[in-house]
């Protein structure tokens, strides 16, 4: 799955503001802020298909953002099991699952991550710890 994702083409975060919104894209920086506190070395990677986050200028791709005009598709890449479908629930985060990429699928608006925070970080974390 992950080949498949580190051989998008690459594109830059101006061809994002182009294609989705700055609004939407303020959510991305809002996130990647928040994975910055797990860990320092993960930067945005803009490709054409979604932006991912690279280490050292390779994918490491745990969390995948696709930015559409008016809300954040938010991909993270936990193992499906009732224990992360009941967290991401009682978060109210309304979670999918999308078994092809294998990863939980969140649709944010502006507003969702400040009003959801605590929940959100404590999903990143969980995220990258079964990544490593």
């Amino acid at each position: 799955m992950d080949e498949d994702l580190e051989v998008q083409q690459p594109a830059t975060r101006t061809y994002w503001e182009d294609r989705s919104s700055r609004e939407v894209l303020a959510i991305v920086d809002d996130l990647h802020a928040m994975i910055k506190t797990l860990d320092k070395d993960l930067e945005l990677k803009y490709n054409r298909h979604f932006i991912g986050l690279a280490r050292n200028g390779k994918p490491d791709n745990f969390v995948v953002f696709q930015p559409r005009k008016q809300w954040l598709r938010l991909g993270l890449a936990l193992s499906q099991s009732h224990e992360n479908t009941a967290a991401l629930e009682r978060a109210g985060l309304k979670p999918e699952y999308d078994p092809k990429w294998r990863r939980y699928v969140l649709n944010r608006e502006p507003g969702d991550v400040s009003k959801d925070r605590d929940a959100i970080r404590a999903i990143l974390a969980k995220a990258l710890e079964e990544w490593d």
